[in-house]
């Protein structure tokens, strides 16, 4: 697991449990109900403030991204490079 995909984790687990690790990689996050609109907003804080990058959910490609796991660490390591 990348330090990226670690810090992901990280906030999901503190949420859900270390149960979630199952099936993290196969969910989408706003489908299956873990995340909701007010979520998306503490979950684009959580990645400022651990990754120094902004996450402007009002763009539709970003709002797809962060739906599944593997797409939203994607998107943190271009913004990072």
């Amino acid at each position: 697991m990348t330090n990226t995909e670690k810090i992901i984790a990280d906030f999901f687990i503190k949420r859900e449990g270390e149960e979630i690790l199952n099936h993290l990689h196969q969910i989408d996050f706003i489908d299956s109900g873990y995340i909701d609109s007010l979520d998306l907003v503490v979950l684009a804080d959580y990645i400022e403030q651990s990754f120094n990058v902004k996450i402007d959910l009002m763009d539709e490609d970003v709002f797809k991204s962060v739906r599944k796991f593997e797409s939203l660490v994607k998107l943190i390591d271009k913004k990072i490079k």
